[in-house]
């Protein structure tokens, strides 16, 4: 009864979740939308299982360059996307007006217990300028175990970003792997550098 008072009074919520016969079932799920910067996060969570979870599609306002966040998989220039969710599962939508289209990120060599310079640079495709995108950078030693102490998040802005790591003296001496990896789109891109 709520919901109909809502539609009534002009008030929609901003995504609707049909079955595979257009009827609308959002009831069943939690809706939760940010907006950062040119980006739109869409995030749902079902609460109790539908009939058909196979059959479910969310329908956005418009057609816009979509991702699954949590697949780290590009849907495309969508309006609407499948959502085959059970009960207390959860998706995550962003979109926006341009795509990501590559990741390099490069390291410079160090001697240990120095600061071993890195950057990140994302490529896009489209007329919009970039937002916030958040990396996630996994520093492996040369024996391949992952340095918890430099594996980060980084935030670019413009599309970049350029950071230290300040290393220990009784680090492993040897190439070190910098893993990078854009949270939004799932892009990696791989560096190694030399601790001496």
């Amino acid at each position: 009864m709520v919901q109909q008072f809502l539609r009534a009074a002009g008030i929609t919520p901003p995504v609707d979740l049909v079955d595979n016969a257009g009827v609308s079932l959002i009831k069943n799920y939690e809706l939760n939308t940010l907006k950062d910067g040119p980006v739109d996060y869409v995030g749902i969570y079902c609460q109790t299982t539908p009939e058909n979870p196979e059959q479910m599609t969310v329908v956005f306002p418009e057609a816009r360059e979509t991702y699954d966040v949590r697949a780290g998989k590009y849907l495309g220039r969508v309006k609407q996307a499948a959502l085959p969710l059970k009960a207390f599962g959860a998706a995550l939508f962003a979109r926006l007006d341009y795509t990501v289209s590559g990741l390099t990120v490069t390291a410079g060599d160090a001697a240990r217990g120095s600061a071993v310079s890195l950057a990140v640079k994302l490529a896009f495709k489209g007329t919009s300028q970039p937002g916030r995108h958040v990396v996630r950078l996994e520093v492996l030693a040369p024996d391949g175990t992952k340095s918890f102490f430099y594996t980060q998040n980084v935030n670019t802005r413009n599309g970049g970003w350029q950071g230290e790591i300040h290393t220990a003296l009784n680090d492993q001496s040897g190439a070190w792997t910098v893993k990078a990896r854009e949270v939004l789109s799932g892009t990696t891109a791989t560096t190694t550098f030399r601790l001496k």
